[in-house]
């Protein structure tokens, strides 16, 4: 293990309250970032319908993403990193993740949608469900280690309440966080060595 990822396990063990504590905030934020990521599978939908209902939408599309594209350079600021911003804040924690990271991405892949780009929403669900942890990393404050589980945790939150497989999110990220962040043994069962 790293000199880091030591330090981090070893502030991750404290007493039971404190444990109860952090897991009482990964539930409520796991809870959260569900019910949020079921509203944008809602509002998806909805968009959806009424760009199916009207075709002439889609002559729109090149003014939507020049306005989607000015909204994110006006507003955006660092929350134009995106998944990447995320990855970067677990790896290694700078400014953090913006409050406004959530509602562009999800204003952004409506609007996309609503004019008929082809955008997925599995990249949407990560930055939301990112972009939630982050609020409640705020709220309920943390020391590092702590936020990068809150970070991992609710990028899988999001995903796994968008693929339909709440379970599935979990179990990739409990598998990916043994107290370290290398995928030596995944590697390695699957028969290919990444370094």
């Amino acid at each position: 293990m790293s000199g880091r990822a030591d330090d981090d396990v070893t502030r991750l063990r404290v007493g039971l309250p404190g444990r109860l504590w952090r897991f009482g905030v990964l539930v409520a934020m796991a809870a959260a970032v569900g019910t949020v990521s079921a509203w944008f599978l809602w509002s998806l939908d909805a968009v959806t319908r009424v760009r199916f209902g009207a075709p002439w939408l889609i002559w729109l599309l090149p003014a939507g993403g020049l306005a989607v594209a000015w909204l994110y350079r006006a507003v955006g600021g660092r929350a134009e990193g995106g998944t990447g911003l995320l990855i970067d804040e677990i790896h290694e924690p700078h400014a953090g993740v913006p409050r406004r990271m959530a509602p562009l991405i999800w204003f952004g892949t409506l609007a996309s949608h609503l004019f008929g780009a082809s955008v997925g929403r599995e990249g949407t669900a990560l930055q939301i469900g990112g972009g939630m942890a982050a609020v409640f990393a705020r709220w309920f404050p943390q020391e590092p280690a702590v936020v990068r589980l809150l970070l991992m945790s609710g990028m899988a939150a999001g995903f796994g309440g968008v693929i339909g497989f709440d379970m599935g999110g979990t179990s990739t990220d409990v598998s990916h966080f043994a107290g370290e962040f290398e995928r030596v043994f995944d590697t390695q069962v699957a028969g290919v060595r990444l370094r």
